[in-house]
Parts: structure tokens; sequence; C-alpha cells
């Protein structure tokens, strides 16, 4: 393997020790496996829950950066909600063929809306007759994420507003999930506090220092 990689290389790594070209071969291989080719169906999960629960999608430049692991990513929002969450896991992949799906599992404890309101509210139960009840949290969920194998996908435009067919480099790519954003309580009270020190609307800046002394009691 040296040999080949001290050929591959016009010849300079011939001159290199073996322990340093054993740790530029381990680089080179690094280097492959974190490109979009190489991830595993689980790693390209777990770098987007990294991504949006570090509150990526937050902004419209991290929104397009996290859309580049879907097959077809959603426009972006007009409006800034999430969800709170804490203790996230990514399970392990189950693969069919260029098929794959892969479980994660958090504690959810409420919402954040546009205007920096703290809910407990996390959803409402199946109705059976009318509308259904509401769900408070912290409640643990779990969400499945399906993913192919193709080199066909949609890429956003630069403003996040629409949609462009492409082809490109075999990888998996995230097909169907829960679309809305799960952010990490750390960064929910990070966000928060941006806001309650910068928003122009003093209601906004209310708002956040409530939600705020709300997610910090929760801890």
């Amino acid at each position: 393997m040296i040999s080949a990689f001290a050929r591959s290389t016009g010849g300079w790594a011939s001159r290199l020790k073996p322990a340093t070209i054993f740790v530029l071969i381990a680089l080179c291989s690094w280097a492959q496996t974190s490109s979009g080719r190489e991830r595993s169906a689980k790693q390209v999960v777990e770098l987007f829950r990294k991504m949006d629960s570090h509150g990526e999608r937050l902004t419209t430049e991290g929104w397009l950066k996290v859309a580049a692991l879907f097959v077809r990513p959603d426009p972006l929002p007009r409006e800034r909600t999430f969800t709170v969450v804490t203790g996230e896991i990514v399970g392990q992949e189950v693969i069919t063929g260029n098929h794959a799906e892969v479980w994660t599992e958090c504690t959810e404890w409420g919402t954040i809306d546009p205007m920096a309101r703290f809910s407990r509210v996390i959803g409402s139960a199946a109705p059976i007759n009318g509308p259904g009840e509401p769900m408070e949290g912290p409640m643990m969920m779990r969400q499945p994420y399906k993913l192919v194998f193709t080199d066909s996908y949609w890429e956003l435009t630069r403003d996040g507003g629409s949609l462009k067919e492409v082809k490109g480099n075999a990888a998996w790519r995230i097909e169907s999930f829960d679309p809305g954003r799960h952010v990490a309580m750390e960064t929910a009270i990070r966000y928060l506090t941006t806001l309650s020190n910068k928003s122009s609307d003093p209601v906004t800046r209310k708002n956040a220092a409530r939600s705020i002394a709300a997610l910090r009691r929760l801890r």
C-alpha cells in the first residue's frame, strides 16, 4: 500500500518515514469517508440531527446548507418555529436495496413560536371524535427517517424559495421525515437570549426573557 501511495504522489512520498506515510493515508481515508458519497445512511441522519439541534435551520444560510442532505428539501419557511428537545439518540440503519430507514428518539419539552413564546404543547393526540387532546412535554418521541441512495436530487435556489432538479454524486439522502425544526435546549436558550437583547420588538424581547426563564427551570 505504501509503495502505491508513493507512486500516486509522484515519488515524493518515498522519501518520508513509514509512520508519516501511514498518517497521510489515514488522513486521505478520513477525507473520503467524510464526503457525502461515503457517508452511511445513519451518518447522514446523525449529521442532520447535529446541524438541526445546533440551530442551523434557524437561519437562511443554515437552511440552505442542511438542504444538501435531502432528496427534495423544503423551501425556507416564513416563520421561525421549533421544538425544544434533549437526550437525542440515533438508532441503527436498516437497509433494503437502495433504501434505508433510521430512527431517532428524543425528549420533546415544548415549542417556541415566532414571537419567542414557549409552550409546553408539542402536538395533539389522534382524535376519535372531534379535535384531539393537546399533548404536553416532556414526552419521549420516536421519529423515522427514510433515505434513498441516489444521484438525482433537488437543490434550493440561493433565496431558499424554489427548487431545481440536478444530478451529482450518488449518496444517501433523506427522502422522508418530519420537517419541523428540533433544537437542543441549550441552543434554544442562546437563540432566545439573542432575541431578548437585540430584537427591535419590545413584545418579542419580553416573551424571549420569559421563555428563557421557563426553559432554565426545566433543565
